[in-house]
């Protein structure tokens, strides 16, 4: 139960993560490349009132993934912390297509790896708030271009530098098998790596494959408006923790837009909680599985132990 994890407001114990979230965000800007006024999520004030929901429905951490390119904010990041009591994690390194700048072209992976590290060692800017976990980083397609792969491979290298754990955007394919072999290829720790939105590419062979790999499956698209696609992603679940697969699952919500919190609608940061473990209460999952789900698991993928 030991290991440490560095959150915005410092070092704190593995032991005191409790339940995690280990994909989402607070704040994010999907706007500037979108143009849709959904994924422009920046309320201060809703984030705290939803974050403290999670706090007091028993939630302990919550992992921001929100790279500097869609528009990290470690000092917001740290005033909900402060607000709320919660341990949260905030990410580094490059997001996907169309979001890194096309100036990372001209630098070299060693340069992309030194950024990395320099943020995790000294802190982000002159903040003093050092990241927890690189990512997330991955691909907008169903194939990796040389932009991508640079940034992937910048990443590898600082999370087999740092130790840190290490969280893949990848979706809809099974394109994130592919991100696994670049993530080896730099000796990077498959036991310490998330592949994100594998509800998102639904197909049980494909899930074995990546947890076979030693890597943690996410499923982290957890929503009740689509009740069908609900259901699916639960069934997901319940078959990979019967292939034996228990130990390497993840979920969570990934709310990156305006209509996913649940002041509009949406989610929010609590339904996995409220809505999804009922759900595997259901389809036949135990307490004691259940707490492997929401607070041992993380607990590995973010301290390694």
């Amino acid at each position: 139960m030991g290991g440490t994890v560095m959150t915005v407001r410092g070092p704190v114990s593995g032991s005191d993560l409790g339940i995690t979230l280990p994909h989402e965000h607070l704040q994010i800007d999907l706007y500037r490349m979108s143009r849709n006024r959904d994924g422009y999520v920046d309320d201060l004030g809703l984030a705290i009132i939803e974050a403290r929901q999670f706090a007091e429905a028993g939630g302990r951490t919550m992992v921001d993934l929100t790279t500097d390119c869609i528009g990290r904010d470690p000092l917001m990041l740290r005033q909900v912390a402060e607000e709320t009591g919660l341990n949260i994690i905030m990410g580094c390194g490059y997001y996907r297509n169309p979001y890194i700048d096309e100036s990372v072209n001209k630098t070299s992976v060693r340069a992309i790896t030194q950024w990395i590290v320099d943020e995790i060692e000294h802190g982000v800017r002159d903040t003093g708030i050092r990241p927890g976990v690189i990512g997330e980083c991955g691909v907008e397609r169903e194939w990796v271009t040389p932009l991508e792969e640079r940034a992937l491979r910048g990443a590898a290298r600082a999370q087999r530098i740092t130790g840190l754990p290490m969280s893949l955007h990848a979706t809809r394919s099974p394109i994130g098998l592919e991100l696994l072999t670049i993530l080896e290829e730099e000796g990077a720790d498959l036991r310490r790596v998330a592949l994100s939105h594998c509800d998102n590419y639904p197909h049980p062979d494909f899930h074995e494959a990546v947890a076979k790999r030693q890597a943690y499956v996410e499923f982290d698209r957890h929503d009740p408006r689509w009740p069908w696609e609900q259901e699916r992603r639960v069934a997901n679940i319940r078959e990979l923790a019967r292939r034996g697969y228990l130990h390497q699952i993840l979920i969570s919500h990934d709310i990156c837009h305006i209509s996913e919190r649940a002041a509009y609608g949406g989610p929010g940061y609590c339904y996995v909680l409220e809505g999804v473990v009922p759900m595997l209460r259901d389809a036949g999952f135990s307490e004691e599985e259940i707490h492997i789900i929401l607070v041992e698991n993380p607990r590995r993928w973010l301290t390694g132990e």
